[in-house]
């Protein structure tokens, strides 16, 4: 619709990418074309307490008058900035410009699907200017690339005589002898994975597997049963909640060490992810993993 108010020449894709192109200004018809490129994401993350359904609700938007922000959850358009920084060059026939071919890309955050995706026969550009900085008037001429890692390991659940085909090589034994726990490592700060790498905040997943293994080194009957933790690849975790079970002797020493590491994490987290809590609680947990699994299983995770 922008491009069809401005008379400009534009495709979408099947993927929805959608390319517009503008001609050079007065004067700078022939001069090489440049290419701008912005994505057009909507990243729809909410804080554990939030009851919004992120696919259907709307935001509730605050402003102090010179920053706007969503309460509880995230404003949802990522890289806006460079989709509005395209726009308004599209729009102003003040500047004076080469021609321009402005690529809006679908699916960045889910792994660069828009731009795997692109079809890039009728761009005759050579230099692409990507506007998705952090800060005004910074240049960023090369940058890290990103890695997707799916590991599985193939797993069968052994629940009171039902065997249960999961996608984890494991198996999970009856666990009626022993007393169940749900751990819970909650309060971290999160936050992106690429912009917020170098903050040194927790993640979730990997403290969860260090208590674990940790715990079981005090009270060797521990047993995996689940792990959850995490939203997006590429959102630093921060809840994770596990099923254990051990032998009723080694409960006490169990709770005990929880309470401890908490404090150990608390410490270490004090500066990056102050609300950092780890806790555990009774809970049903009718099958486990063996010790062998358990321990292969925190092994890979740590």
């Amino acid at each position: 619709g922008f491009a069809k108010e401005l008379g400009l020449k534009y495709r979408q894709e099947a993927c929805n990418n959608v390319i517009i192109w503008k001609y050079g200004s007065c004067g700078y018809e022939n001069a090489a074309p440049i290419i701008l490129q912005g994505h057009i994401d909507m990243v729809c993350a909410k804080t554990e307490d939030c009851t919004k359904d992120m696919a259907c609700d709307g935001l509730d938007v605050r402003t102090d008058g010179e920053w706007v922000w969503a309460d509880k959850t995230s404003l949802g358009g990522d890289n806006g900035i460079a989709v509005a920084m395209i726009l308004a060059i599209l729009s102003d026939e003040t500047l004076a410009h080469p021609p321009i071919e402005a690529v809006f890309t679908v699916d960045e955050e889910v792994g660069m699907d828009g731009a795997f995706a692109l079809d890039c026969s009728d761009l005759k550009g050579k230099k692409l200017l990507n506007l998705d900085s952090e800060e005004e008037g910074v240049f960023t001429v090369s940058c890290a690339g990103g890695a997707r890692l799916d590991c599985t390991l193939a797993a069968a659940r052994d629940a009171g005589g039902v065997r249960l085909d999961c996608t984890l090589e494991l198996k999970q034994e009856r666990a009626a002898d022993m007393t169940g726990y749900r751990v819970t490592i909650s309060g971290l700060k999160g936050g992106h994975s690429g912009m917020n790498i170098n903050q040194g905040r927790g993640n979730a997943n990997c403290l969860m597997a260090r208590t674990l293994y940790s715990a079981m080194e005090r009270c060797p009957s521990l047993r995996v049963s689940d792990l959850t933790g995490g939203q997006f690849d590429n959102v630093i975790c921060l809840r994770n909640d596990a099923l254990v079970a051990l032998s009723a002797s080694d409960a006490p020493a169990f709770e005990a060490f929880i309470k401890e590491f908490d404090a150990t994490l608390k410490n270490e987290y004090a500066v990056t992810d102050g609300g950092i809590s780890l806790v555990c609680e009774k809970a049903d947990v009718p099958a486990a993993f063996s010790a062998a699994d358990t321990s292969r299983l925190l092994h890979v995770l740590l």
